[in-house]
């Protein structure tokens, strides 16, 4: 009966929170409050879905995970914007930093 509660308690977790994903992005941008990244969400997307880890080298480089997959099925075409401020990031404002994501361009409608 033990092991059959451990299973569920493991098999239940490894739905909530998967191996973090380097988040493919939609854009980002940044201005003197933080870092926002536009990202896919399927309509149930949240801050709390994500990490920021930052690596120190001569130029920061800033990584997106996504750590909770979003399993809604509304997929917005433009994605929702995650905000970050530099106050919750440990982003030496005195440095460079470079976005290391991936970009995926998207259109709403065909650019022709």
């Amino acid at each position: 009966m033990k092991s059959f509660i451990f299973s569920v308690i493991v098999l239940t977790s490894s739905f909530v929170q998967a191996k973090p994903m380097l988040e493919t992005l939609l854009g980002y941008l940044h201005n003197y409050e933080g870092l926002v990244f536009q990202v896919h969400s399927g309509g149930c997307t949240t801050k709390d879905d994500f990490i920021v880890v930052i690596t120190n080298k001569d130029v920061q480089e800033v990584r997106l995970y996504r750590v909770r997959p979003d399993f809604c099925r509304a997929h917005l075409v433009h994605g929702t914007l995650i905000k970050f401020s530099f106050d919750e990031l440990p982003i030496d404002r005195h440095r460079r930093f470079k976005i290391v994501n991936p970009i995926h361009l998207t259109y709403a409608e065909n650019p022709s």
